[in-house]
């Protein structure tokens, strides 16, 4: 997917170059690494490919405490 998503493509590259950079900051405050959201990403989208048979899955991620929705969208 990621050969085909600009995206993705951005992430992996700051990944690789520099994973300790924040990758997004949400309202309050709470910032998350690159490296971090690769991670947390790939924890999901390992979940959800374990769980579906095949199905494209529609997922709605959220918390009070994160900032889950582009490690959702990374997934």
């Amino acid at each position: 997917m990621a050969e085909e998503n600009g995206f993705l493509q951005s992430v992996e590259e700051a990944v690789r170059s520099r994973p300790q950079a924040p990758a997004y900051r949400a309202a309050d405050g709470t910032t998350m690494a690159y490296g971090e959201l690769w991670k947390l990403s790939d924890a999901i989208a390992a979940e959800l490919a374990a769980r579906t048979d095949d199905r494209e899955p529609v997922v709605v991620w959220g918390t009070r405490n994160r900032s889950w929705w582009p490690v959702s969208w990374a997934a």
